[in-house]
């Protein structure tokens, strides 16, 4: 097993925010990528050691770094010599127009998920048969269609997705041959004696991510926040304790990074909107950092996912 040192100690991670020259950005940057990497090795380490391993469940809350991590995972695995598949738990949702026509506005619950077909799916690669994978749009909210997967005897399959740790999905994996990774932003970040809880650093990521992945107004983003906060206080964190390993998805940098593109998106939420209060909030706590170009994000880096 292992888990970060920031689970364990309930750290809050001092930042820096403003930067003498181009130099001290890449040291930081690099810095704060080093120590995610060295949790992502030692994680992988240990999983190459297990050659009972069939399935690798990946989950933790929305905007965690859930399938970067898992595709550099898979490549380490790879590289140890193991075949590695990755399905995204994602591509299981119900159509949208049906979670529409539903009373309550819900896209993270395992009642939005095609839990017949997973199950189905989960019980052919156990048992090394071929199974067709679905395949989901965001964009349009619809299945597109499927892809064939053939398994070997000794290929890993990856599910990675908030609902990973769902109770529901976790019961479909044989605990014999499966391990479970939680991955989430650990620590809340400190500057200036202000204080920036973890949750809010996943709703700028979100936001950014949203519009620039899925096609998703800020406004739209801001309206869902609520049910994805009481989702994963149901349904995500009671159960991160059972995770056989636990990641620290948090780089220091990231404000500065996602100051340029979230304050465009919060300058499209207008005065009388519901979310005007919130908008301003993050606004204001954006405007006390330096702005860093993307261009010095390095290519494999997990925070590419989000811009």
């Amino acid at each position: 097993m292992f888990i970060s040192d920031a689970f364990l100690k309930g750290d809050i991670l001092d930042i820096l925010t403003h930067f003498e020259n181009e130099e001290k950005i890449k040291e930081y940057i690099n810095a704060c990528e080093t120590r995610f990497k060295k949790e992502i090795s030692l994680c992988v380490h240990r999983l190459t050691e297990d050659r009972s391993l069939r399935f690798i469940t990946l989950g933790g809350p929305s905007c965690s770094g859930k399938t970067t991590a898992a595709h550099i995972i898979v490549d380490a695995l790879e590289n140890a010599g193991r075949s590695v598949k990755v399905v995204s738990i994602d591509d299981f949702f119900l159509e949208r127009e049906l979670l529409n026509r539903r009373e309550i506005l819900d896209y993270d619950s395992v009642e939005t998920i095609d839990l017949e077909l997973l199950k189905q799916t989960v019980d052919l690669i156990e048992n090394g048969e071929s199974v067709n994978l679905p395949k989901f749009d965001f964009v349009t909210g619809s299945r597109t269609g499927y892809t064939r997967y053939d398994p070997m005897p000794e290929s890993i399959t990856v599910f990675e997705g908030i609902q990973a740790v769902y109770p529901e999905i976790v019961s479909l994996f044989d605990k014999n041959d499966t391990r479970s990774i939680y991955i989430s932003v650990a620590q809340d970040m400190c500057f200036d004696d202000i204080t920036v809880d973890a949750r809010t650093v996943r709703l700028l990521r979100r936001l950014v991510r949203d519009c620039k992945k899925r096609g998703t107004a800020p406004e739209f983003t801001l309206t869902l926040w609520e049910s994805v906060c009481a989702n994963e206080d149901k349904s995500i964190l009671p159960y991160k304790d059972g995770c056989d390993f636990k990641l620290d998805s948090l780089l220091g940098y990231e404000l500065s990074l996602l100051k340029t593109p979230a304050l465009a998106l919060l300058a499209e939420i207008e005065k009388d909107s519901v979310h005007s209060t919130k908008a301003r909030e993050l606004e204001s706590l954006l405007s006390r950092v330096c702005a860093v170009d993307a261009l010095y994000v390095p290519k494999d880096s997990l925070f590419n996912e989000f811009i």
